[in-house]
């Protein structure tokens, strides 16, 4: 695993293969937008922590078989969180 490529072209190429083969696809600008909105309404109203605001993005994700975000999970957490009117730090 030391020698694989993480940043390049063989990375991309692979996470396609591994979404094709589970049944989940990219997600789109307008999904990112839709999975704020249902955090700011449905999650970050009942759940203080940020790790359970990034377990129900990544539940949600599986839900509608989409890719979560790769390293972006903090900033839905802050979007959710700045979209309910709260922020709360675990």
């Amino acid at each position: 695993m030391a020698d694989y490529d993480w940043a390049g072209r063989t990375i991309e190429r692979h996470r396609g293969q591994i979404r094709e083969a589970l049944g989940f696809r990219e997600s789109t600008r307008a999904n990112e937008d839709e999975l704020i909105e249902w955090l700011a309404a449905e999650i970050c109203p009942m759940v203080l922590a940020d790790e359970g605001v990034r377990a129900g993005l990544l539940a949600r994700c599986r839900k509608l078989r989409i890719e979560p975000p790769v390293g972006a999970s903090g900033s839905y957490v802050r979007a959710g969180r700045g979209s309910s009117g709260r922020s709360v730090s675990s």
